[in-house]
Protein backbone atom coordinates (compact mmCIF):
# COMPACT_ATOMS: atom_id res chain seq x y z
CA UNK A 1 0.00 0.00 0.00
CA UNK A 2 1.06 3.49 -0.58
CA UNK A 3 0.74 6.58 0.18
CA UNK A 4 1.63 10.24 -1.46
CA UNK A 5 2.13 13.18 0.60
CA UNK A 6 2.01 16.82 -0.90
CA UNK A 7 4.19 18.74 1.11
CA UNK A 8 3.81 22.66 0.63
CA UNK A 9 6.37 25.11 1.62
CA UNK A 10 5.69 28.78 1.75
CA UNK A 11 7.40 32.11 1.82
CA UNK A 12 5.31 34.58 3.28
CA UNK A 13 5.07 38.37 4.49
CA UNK A 14 3.54 38.85 7.67
CA UNK A 15 2.46 41.61 9.52
CA UNK A 16 0.49 42.22 12.48
CA UNK A 17 -2.83 39.54 12.26
CA UNK A 18 -2.43 39.09 8.50
CA UNK A 19 -0.33 37.80 5.98
CA UNK A 20 0.06 37.14 2.38
CA UNK A 21 2.02 34.22 0.59
CA UNK A 22 5.19 35.35 -1.88
CA UNK A 23 5.80 32.39 -2.99
CA UNK A 24 5.73 28.40 -2.26
CA UNK A 25 6.98 25.46 -3.59
CA UNK A 26 5.55 21.34 -3.41
CA UNK A 27 7.75 17.95 -2.31
CA UNK A 28 5.96 14.57 -3.76
CA UNK A 29 6.85 12.20 -1.35
CA UNK A 30 5.64 8.33 -1.54
CA UNK A 31 5.06 6.38 1.17
CA UNK A 32 4.37 2.95 1.38
CA UNK A 33 4.44 -0.07 4.02
CA UNK A 34 8.29 -0.30 3.10
CA UNK A 35 9.11 2.79 3.68
CA UNK A 36 11.16 3.54 6.91
CA UNK A 37 9.59 5.21 10.32
CA UNK A 38 10.50 8.62 10.38
CA UNK A 39 11.58 9.33 13.68
CA UNK A 40 10.93 12.90 13.90
CA UNK A 41 7.59 12.35 12.75
CA UNK A 42 6.39 9.63 15.27
CA UNK A 43 7.97 11.57 18.38
CA UNK A 44 5.54 14.63 17.31
CA UNK A 45 2.39 12.51 17.04
CA UNK A 46 3.64 10.13 20.19
CA UNK A 47 1.85 12.41 22.82
CA UNK A 48 -1.82 13.24 20.79
CA UNK A 49 -1.44 9.29 20.61
CA UNK A 50 -1.19 8.22 24.05
CA UNK A 51 -4.00 11.16 25.06
CA UNK A 52 -6.10 9.82 22.39
CA UNK A 53 -5.51 6.43 23.54
CA UNK A 54 -5.93 7.56 27.19
CA UNK A 55 -9.70 8.77 26.30
CA UNK A 56 -10.64 6.04 23.97
CA UNK A 57 -9.69 3.37 27.14
CA UNK A 58 -11.70 5.29 29.82
CA UNK A 59 -14.26 3.20 31.26
CA UNK A 60 -17.57 4.93 31.40
CA UNK A 61 -20.03 2.39 32.44
CA UNK A 62 -20.86 -1.91 31.68
CA UNK A 63 -23.48 -3.53 30.31
CA UNK A 64 -24.88 -6.71 32.06
CA UNK A 65 -24.59 -9.02 29.04
CA UNK A 66 -23.71 -9.15 25.36
CA UNK A 67 -25.76 -6.76 23.40
CA UNK A 68 -25.51 -7.67 19.77
CA UNK A 69 -26.80 -6.04 16.13
CA UNK A 70 -29.23 -8.65 14.77
CA UNK A 71 -32.54 -8.55 12.44
CA UNK A 72 -35.12 -8.57 13.45
CA UNK A 73 -34.62 -7.39 16.87
CA UNK A 74 -31.60 -6.75 18.99
CA UNK A 75 -30.53 -5.60 22.42
CA UNK A 76 -27.93 -2.44 20.48
CA UNK A 77 -31.18 -1.51 18.31
CA UNK A 78 -33.34 -1.23 20.55
CA UNK A 79 -30.80 0.21 23.18
CA UNK A 80 -29.96 2.92 20.66
CA UNK A 81 -33.63 3.62 19.91
CA UNK A 82 -35.03 3.70 23.19
CA UNK A 83 -32.36 6.44 24.06
CA UNK A 84 -33.03 8.42 21.17
CA UNK A 85 -36.80 8.59 21.95
CA UNK A 86 -36.37 9.43 25.11
CA UNK A 87 -34.14 12.73 24.01
CA UNK A 88 -36.44 13.23 21.52
CA UNK A 89 -39.65 13.85 23.34
CA UNK A 90 -38.15 15.77 26.03
CA UNK A 91 -35.80 17.67 24.07
CA UNK A 92 -37.34 18.30 20.24
CA UNK A 93 -41.28 17.61 19.64
CA UNK A 94 -42.49 21.10 20.54
CA UNK A 95 -45.02 21.70 23.54
CA UNK A 96 -47.86 21.77 21.28
CA UNK A 97 -47.01 18.67 19.81
CA UNK A 98 -46.31 16.69 22.93
CA UNK A 99 -49.27 14.71 22.49
CA UNK A 100 -48.32 13.32 19.36
CA UNK A 101 -47.81 9.87 18.68
CA UNK A 102 -43.58 9.80 19.13
CA UNK A 103 -41.30 6.82 17.37
CA UNK A 104 -37.71 6.55 16.56
CA UNK A 105 -35.88 4.29 13.81
CA UNK A 106 -32.75 3.94 12.59
CA UNK A 107 -30.95 1.49 10.38
CA UNK A 108 -29.72 -1.80 11.17
CA UNK A 109 -26.42 -0.88 9.39
CA UNK A 110 -25.43 2.13 11.13
CA UNK A 111 -24.78 0.48 14.28
CA UNK A 112 -21.27 -0.83 13.52
CA UNK A 113 -20.17 -2.74 16.69
CA UNK A 114 -21.57 -4.72 20.03
CA UNK A 115 -20.93 -4.35 23.56
CA UNK A 116 -19.60 -7.33 25.05
CA UNK A 117 -20.40 -7.88 28.93
CA UNK A 118 -18.77 -5.99 31.18
CA UNK A 119 -17.06 -2.45 31.17
CA UNK A 120 -17.78 -0.36 28.43
CA UNK A 121 -15.51 2.49 26.93
CA UNK A 122 -15.38 5.61 25.62
CA UNK A 123 -13.73 3.40 22.48
CA UNK A 124 -16.64 1.43 22.35
CA UNK A 125 -19.06 4.11 21.70
CA UNK A 126 -16.84 5.31 18.83
CA UNK A 127 -16.90 1.52 17.34
CA UNK A 128 -20.79 1.30 17.43
CA UNK A 129 -21.55 4.63 16.30
CA UNK A 130 -18.21 6.13 14.49
CA UNK A 131 -20.58 8.35 12.10
CA UNK A 132 -20.81 12.54 13.24
CA UNK A 133 -24.69 11.46 12.47
CA UNK A 134 -27.10 14.51 13.77
CA UNK A 135 -30.17 13.59 15.98
CA UNK A 136 -33.15 14.91 13.64
CA UNK A 137 -36.85 15.14 14.96
CA UNK A 138 -39.28 15.44 11.69
CA UNK A 139 -43.56 15.38 12.12
CA UNK A 140 -44.98 13.12 9.30
CA UNK A 141 -48.59 12.16 8.34
CA UNK A 142 -49.75 9.19 9.42
CA UNK A 143 -50.48 7.79 5.89
CA UNK A 144 -46.40 7.55 6.04
CA UNK A 145 -46.76 4.88 8.56
CA UNK A 146 -47.49 2.09 6.01
CA UNK A 147 -44.52 2.84 3.91
CA UNK A 148 -42.15 2.81 7.37
CA UNK A 149 -43.79 -1.06 7.93
CA UNK A 150 -43.58 -2.21 4.77
CA UNK A 151 -39.80 -0.83 4.63
CA UNK A 152 -39.18 -2.85 7.51
CA UNK A 153 -40.81 -6.05 6.59
CA UNK A 154 -38.63 -5.77 3.14
CA UNK A 155 -34.91 -5.23 5.56
CA UNK A 156 -35.69 -7.83 7.89
CA UNK A 157 -36.28 -5.31 10.71
CA UNK A 158 -34.57 -2.29 11.83
CA UNK A 159 -34.07 -0.51 15.39
CA UNK A 160 -37.02 0.67 16.43
CA UNK A 161 -38.54 1.99 19.38
CA UNK A 162 -42.33 3.63 20.05
CA UNK A 163 -44.03 1.07 18.16
CA UNK A 164 -43.87 -2.80 17.08
CA UNK A 165 -44.42 -3.88 13.33
CA UNK A 166 -46.78 -7.82 13.43
CA UNK A 167 -47.00 -9.61 10.83
CA UNK A 168 -47.23 -6.42 8.79
CA UNK A 169 -49.63 -4.26 10.94
CA UNK A 170 -47.66 -1.37 11.98
CA UNK A 171 -49.08 -0.50 16.02
CA UNK A 172 -48.08 2.45 17.86
CA UNK A 173 -47.59 2.39 21.31
CA UNK A 174 -49.35 5.65 21.83
CA UNK A 175 -52.57 5.87 23.43
CA UNK A 176 -53.43 9.06 20.97
CA UNK A 177 -53.77 7.15 17.66
CA UNK A 178 -56.34 9.41 16.23
CA UNK A 179 -53.91 11.98 15.23
CA UNK A 180 -53.61 13.24 11.61
CA UNK A 181 -49.40 13.02 12.22
CA UNK A 182 -46.55 11.75 13.76
CA UNK A 183 -43.12 12.06 14.95
CA UNK A 184 -39.95 10.71 14.23
CA UNK A 185 -37.15 11.02 16.13
CA UNK A 186 -33.61 9.75 13.77
CA UNK A 187 -30.63 10.85 12.39
CA UNK A 188 -29.63 13.60 9.83
CA UNK A 189 -28.26 10.84 7.25
CA UNK A 190 -31.87 8.69 7.06
CA UNK A 191 -33.79 12.45 6.99
CA UNK A 192 -31.96 12.89 3.98
CA UNK A 193 -33.39 9.33 2.60
CA UNK A 194 -30.54 7.39 3.72
CA UNK A 195 -30.52 3.86 3.41
CA UNK A 196 -33.33 4.05 1.00
CA UNK A 197 -35.44 5.48 3.80
CA UNK A 198 -37.42 8.14 0.99
CA UNK A 199 -40.36 8.64 2.73
CA UNK A 200 -38.41 10.89 5.55
CA UNK A 201 -38.25 13.23 2.53
CA UNK A 202 -41.62 13.98 2.93
CA UNK A 203 -41.99 15.70 6.38
CA UNK A 204 -44.08 18.65 6.83
CA UNK A 205 -42.22 19.82 9.78
CA UNK A 206 -38.32 19.18 10.31
CA UNK A 207 -36.07 19.74 13.39
CA UNK A 208 -32.14 19.55 13.40
CA UNK A 209 -29.82 19.78 16.51
CA UNK A 210 -26.00 19.60 16.25
CA UNK A 211 -26.38 16.54 19.00
CA UNK A 212 -24.77 13.94 17.68
CA UNK A 213 -25.78 10.52 18.12
CA UNK A 214 -22.57 9.40 19.15
CA UNK A 215 -22.49 12.11 22.26
CA UNK A 216 -25.96 10.84 22.94
CA UNK A 217 -24.98 7.06 24.09
CA UNK A 218 -21.72 8.51 25.55
CA UNK A 219 -23.79 10.75 27.64
CA UNK A 220 -26.80 7.87 28.76
CA UNK A 221 -23.87 5.09 29.15
CA UNK A 222 -22.13 8.12 31.60
CA UNK A 223 -25.55 9.04 33.46
CA UNK A 224 -27.04 5.25 33.77
CA UNK A 225 -23.57 3.43 34.57
CA UNK A 226 -25.30 0.27 34.09
CA UNK A 227 -27.08 -0.81 31.02
CA UNK A 228 -29.48 -3.62 31.81
CA UNK A 229 -31.60 -4.54 28.56
CA UNK A 230 -34.45 -6.97 28.10
CA UNK A 231 -34.87 -8.22 24.26
CA UNK A 232 -38.47 -7.74 23.03
CA UNK A 233 -40.06 -8.70 19.98
CA UNK A 234 -40.61 -5.55 18.27
CA UNK A 235 -40.92 -6.70 15.05
CA UNK A 236 -42.52 -10.02 14.30
CA UNK A 237 -42.46 -10.59 10.26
Amino acid sequence: MKFVIYMIIGAGLSACSSYEIASYSTERIVMSSASPHNVKIDSLTAPYRRELELEMNKVIGSADQNMTVERPNSLMGQWTTDVLLAYGKDSLIPSEDKDLPAIALLNTGGLRATFPGGTITVGDIYKVMPFDNQVVALKLSVEKLAEISAYIQTTGGEPIAGFKVIKGQLILDSQNKESGYFWVITTDFLANGGDKMYFFQSAVEKRTTRKLMRDLLLQEVTAKQVIKMRLEERVQL
